[in-house]
């Protein structure tokens, strides 16, 4: 994938994006063969957090069909920095299965094309604390928002 300066259009910027998405997607694939395309359909979502008084919002997921047969609903993490852990791989799959509850959690998939970093329910399964890291997290952040703000 090139890299994008900031001048580049945002329609560049996604063409581009979505090229990186595919060409990590079609390598994990590559061992069979298989087919991937982008459905120009995305998907969103919202988790509501009624303790914290938050809405965690999924949007822009991307759909991707495999071999015409299949589908994957793939979030791409496009950060420079921090590079996205295991952990917060995990929490992310989390939410998206929370957020996105008309979709089958197994098809989901974070991927991080900067880094070519993949990550699925299969090879960073979920362990059972993800909720209770994810509202410590959350609160934590919310708690130096509110701070920051009083200064």
């Amino acid at each position: 994938m090139r890299h994008i300066s900031a001048s580049t259009k945002p329609a560049h910027r996604t063409l581009t994006l979505k090229d990186g998405v595919l060409e990590l997607l079609s390598a994990k694939l590559r061992w069979s063969n298989e087919l991937v395309e982008i459905i120009p359909q995305s998907v969103h979502g919202n988790l509501r957090i009624e303790e914290l008084n938050g809405t965690i919002r999924i949007r822009d997921a991307l759909h991707a069909r495999v071999r015409g047969e299949y589908t994957r609903v793939v979030y791409p993490y496009f950060s420079e920095e921090p590079a996205l852990s295991e952990e917060a791989g995990r929490l992310g799959l989390w939410v998206m299965q929370r957020a996105l509850t008309r979709l089958d959690a197994d098809d989901m998939r974070i991927i991080d094309p900067l880094r070519k970093a993949f990550f699925s329910p299969r090879t960073t399964p979920l362990q059972g604390d993800e909720e209770t890291v994810f509202r410590e997290r959350y609160g934590s952040l919310i708690d130096e928002w509110e701070r920051l703000k009083r200064e």
